[in-house]
């Protein structure tokens, strides 16, 4: 460990406070299994996960992400930045870290090359030729000991050893799972452009494919809850304690018609949710003819929504809310959104700095006073 990365850990275990981090856990379980809370849960940052949009500068190092993907210390010092701000602010957010090198992990896994990022741009993905495709198709799943993947297990394993000389720290922030998409994303990454012909033109091979890619989900998921420690049935993605063992990003399935959603996005995803008691879905701010689907399929526990669009509330709560999905807000909301809310919901939001984040966490609080 360099004496630098050495310096920030010291820094942040006499920030951190671990009850204040348990209670945050507690809290948004509560919220996510619509059981009563204090208030509604609110995860404060000075960035966007999603669409990277800065609204304020941290004290904390700041490094090009072409650095990042480079060096564990970086990506270490990097995701511990909304720690030191979650710390400042006092806000409602379960402290994570995870081995941050994009979607291309498990891609790389099948054979697909990876393009190093440069500057602030991240990797992206080289499909497979079809008859790389077919080959991986037929072939079952890979060895997970490679490409990206056997990576990121290193730099998770970096992570626990960086963290467990400081107490506090180590108790306080969880290392959580890479990123692994979800069965569509990555069939798609593994594609590219042919994805959207082969729903008409080879569906077989589609399937076929899906098949692999859910199996390796779920294998890489598993290998992955042996090194950090992780409850089978519970996940630490981001800034949430997940009610379910898996997170699954989609993005190519939300600009499938419903149809082509239920029969390619459904079954597999209810497969990587069965293996591990249910689990969330990232939906970025497309994809709403497929809602319902979404919502409905057997063991999603919690959607994660992005939108710029507040009147978008109005319509994914109220079927969120009836199937008992906890709906993870990041976005505008709509006038009188908190008298249809009381639970069942958690807020993201990007402030501007510590005045506008205290406001945020006094006013979640006497919303629900």
């Amino acid at each position: 460990m360099s004496a630098d990365l050495a310096i920030h850990l010291e820094r942040l275990e006499h920030l951190v406070d671990p009850e204040r981090a348990r209670a945050n856990e507690r809290l948004q379980e509560d919220a996510w299994a619509f059981r009563p809370v204090p208030r509604i849960p609110c995860v404060l940052n000075y960035r966007d996960k999603v669409s990277k949009e800065r609204k304020a500068p941290a004290d904390w190092p700041v490094f090009p992400y072409a650095e990042i993907f480079r060096s564990p210390e970086k990506m270490l010092l990097d995701e511990l930045e909304d720690v030191y701000v979650g710390a400042l602010l006092g806000d409602d957010k379960v402290y994570t870290v995870r081995a941050n090198y994009g979607v291309g992990i498990l891609p790389s896994v099948f054979g697909c090359e990876i393009h190093a990022p440069a500057g602030n741009d991240l990797p992206w993905v080289e499909p497979l030729s079809p008859d790389e495709v077919r080959r991986v198709a037929s072939s079952g799943p890979p060895d997970l000991d490679r490409g990206l993947f056997a990576r990121a297990l290193e730099t998770e394993q970096f992570f626990i050893e960086a963290l467990a000389p400081y107490p506090r720290l180590s108790a306080a922030v969880r290392v959580g799972q890479a990123d692994l998409q979800g069965p569509m994303n990555v069939a798609a990454e593994v594609m590219g452009p042919d994805v959207y012909t082969a729903v008409y033109d080879d569906p077989i091979l589609l399937h076929e494919l899906l098949g692999v890619v859910t199996e390796s989900i779920i294998a890489g998921t598993l290998r992955q809850k042996e090194i950090i420690g992780e409850e089978r049935n519970r996940a630490y993605h981001w800034h949430f304690r997940v009610v379910g063992g898996v997170r699954i990003s989609e993005d190519f399935a939300l600009s499938l018609s419903p149809r082509h959603y239920a029969e390619f996005a459904v079954p597999y995803n209810a497969r990587v949710y069965e293996a591990f008691g249910g689990g969330y879905l990232l939906h970025a701010d497309e994809g709403l003819p497929a809602i319902r689907d979404v919502l409905d399929t057997p063991g999603i526990t919690g959607l994660y929504r992005w939108t710029e669009k507040a009147e978008e509330f109005d319509v994914v709560w109220p079927l969120a809310q009836e199937r008992g999905v906890c709906l993870i807000w990041n976005g505008p909301l709509p006038e009188g959104w908190r008298e249809r809310a009381d639970t069942g919901l958690i807020l993201e939001a990007i402030v501007s700095g510590p005045e506008e984040g205290r406001r945020r966490m006094a006013t979640a609080g006497r919303e629900l006073g």
